[in-house]
């Protein structure tokens, strides 16, 4: 889980200063909306 949020912060970052998109809503929309979907993987995994 821990590399997965890790990625999320690298990809915020890569568009962020490639495709000129401000850091914060990199930021919400990558780490934000990944840690959602790892956390809906998660409950459905375990249930």
């Amino acid at each position: 889980m821990f590399f997965v949020l890790v990625e999320l912060w690298a990809i915020a970052w890569i568009q962020a200063k490639y495709m000129e998109i401000k850091f914060t809503k990199a930021v919400f929309q990558v780490v934000f909306g990944g840690s959602l979907v790892l956390a809906a993987g998660i409950l459905i995994g375990g249930g």
